[in-house]
């Protein structure tokens, strides 16, 4: 029922709902519209994002998830094609495989986080993306290979961080990368 709403909806916005905890499997799945649709999730008490919460959505114009503290869970934000906008605020953990067959993405935004690590492959089958941001977040770790498996992407940054144990190899695996910005994120450790 509520599915159906939105294909004649410009805007969802999901606020201020104390009870929402986790988004489960399917609960934004197979959303497409002709005319692009923003979801807006946040100030919620969101704490995971499960597995193909987002699957096969389609034709976003945004889509943002902002919390104090959620986790996202392998292939939670997988199989989204055609999403302008992509904000996710407050990740406290990112699984590896978040973004498994993901396309034709504009702009994939991690802001104001709190991450123990970036692991390896963490953005794998991330394609055809113009730009991924993380910025003014705290990532504890970022590992060998935490690029790995992304591909056709314009520019990566990483601008206002704090970030703990930056790890030799870390961007290896990135296929047709444009740029690679490290920008006001100093480390705490390098390891050698």
């Amino acid at each position: 029922m509520y599915t159906n709403q939105l294909t004649r909806s410009t805007k969802e916005i999901l606020k201020g709902n104390k009870g929402l905890r986790e988004l489960y499997k399917t609960a934004f799945s197979g959303i497409g519209n002709e005319h692009p649709l923003s979801i807006k999730i946040m100030d919620n008490a969101l704490e995971r994002v499960r597995a193909f919460a987002f699957k096969n959505v389609e034709n976003l114009r945004e889509l943002i998830i902002e919390e104090r503290c959620f986790e996202l869970e392998t292939n939670s934000l997988a199989t989204i094609t055609r999403v302008d906008f992509l904000t996710l605020r407050g990740v406290c953990s990112l699984e590896v495989g978040v973004f498994l067959n993901s396309s034709r993405l504009h702009q994939v935004i991690i802001v104001d986080s709190a991450l123990s690590q970036l692991p390896k492959d963490g953005f794998a089958e991330l394609s055809h993306l113009n730009q991924l941001q993380i910025r003014e977040s705290r990532i504890g770790r970022i590992s060998e290979g935490a690029l790995s498996g992304l591909f056709t992407v314009g520019s990566v940054h990483f601008q206002s961080n704090q970030i703990g144990r930056l790890v030799p190899g870390w961007a290896l695996g990135a296929e047709n990368l444009g740029s690679l910005w490290l920008v006001n994120s100093p480390t705490e450790e390098q390891v050698n």
